[in-house]
């Protein structure tokens, strides 16, 4: 994952003369203020000797939020000279964190990231900054949570991975409907969301997942084959 990681980011990143991280996005917010909490949160784990935990916690940001999240959104602005910016600083610092853990890894993707006059066992610890927005960071973590309840949700009635659907939200909050309002194409790009319906009722034919007091509604027809969908459940249900 962190070579193809690396490969994409290397890629974009041709052209790239400076770092410029003045005119950050909301997304680039949210990846900074990950990114620096996994900085302080793995010196911690490093001066206790925790590296079980250090490494589980490394292994969640580069997969979940670098790659699955972040990446993927950064193909809508990856002309983008901050784009660039955030991708290349993310992932110059995974790669030092990285390298106790996969040295030889690690230190392959460095000499390839840059003109580089050390090698990575001699670089510094990543630096924190002043990048960081917790308020933007909780709101954003929100709106994951939702893309990967409806990725799982689409993954547990087998709904093709190419195939786009209709969500649609009841009991939604006036703030739970604006965060979603406002951020409606992350829902879309990560979680193939074609359309996006508030309503008051359910109706028949439709999946329902709960969170946060909210129900998500996924209507199944034209996605599945819904009597061997349920026939497939039924034999799991016998097997228990």
């Amino acid at each position: 994952k962190i070579w193809n990681a690396s490969r994409y980011v290397l890629m974009n990143i041709e052209g790239l003369e400076k770092i410029e991280l003045e005119s950050l996005t909301i997304q680039d917010k949210w990846i900074m203020t990950k990114y620096m909490n996994l900085v302080k949160s793995m010196k911690k784990h490093m001066d206790k000797y925790e590296f079980n935990i250090g490494a589980s916690e490394l292994y969640s940001f580069i997969w979940d939020e670098f790659c699955s999240s972040y990446i993927e959104l950064s193909k809508r602005t990856i002309s983008s000279s901050t784009t660039k910016s955030v991708l290349y600083v993310v992932l110059e610092g995974i790669l030092k964190i990285l390298h106790p853990f996969m040295p030889f890894v690690s230190e392959e993707l460095w000499d390839k990231t840059a003109d580089r006059k050390e090698m990575l066992m001699e670089a510094a610890w990543p630096v924190l900054n002043a990048y960081e927005d917790k308020a933007v960071a909780e709101n954003q973590d929100w709106i994951f949570n939702l893309v990967t309840t409806v990725r799982s949700v689409r993954s547990s009635v087998n709904i093709p991975a190419a195939a786009k659907i209709m969500l649609k939200v009841k009991d939604a909050t006036e703030n739970q409907r604006k965060n979603i309002e406002d951020n409606a194409a992350i829902l879309k790009s990560l979680a193939k969301v074609e359309d996006i319906q508030f309503v008051s009722e359910t109706e028949a034919g439709e999946v329902a997942q709960v969170v946060d007091g909210m129900t998500l509604l996924i209507p199944l027809a034209g996605l599945i084959d819904v009597a061997k969908e349920k026939e497939r459940v039924t034999k799991e249900m016998q097997n228990v």
